[in-house]
């Protein structure tokens, strides 16, 4: 397993595992009026690597699905 593979898997991972501090926050408060902050900053962290993976294996289509 090269860097590249664990690059993507970590983006991946990142961008699926943000949508858990959302749920968290709405189960406890019992309400989804409230936006959890931590869910975006995972989410573009994830993004973020994404965007580097896709600049690494030159794949503009990936870039640009982003």
């Amino acid at each position: 397993m090269t860097y590249i593979d664990l690059l993507s898997y970590a983006a991946g991972i990142l961008v699926v595992i943000s949508l858990l501090p959302q749920a968290v926050k709405s189960w406890k408060i019992k309400s989804t009026r409230d936006i959890s902050l931590s869910r975006y900053v995972i989410y573009v962290m994830g993004l973020i690597l994404w965007v580097i993976y896709a600049v690494i294996i030159q794949n503009g289509p990936v870039t640009v699905m982003i």
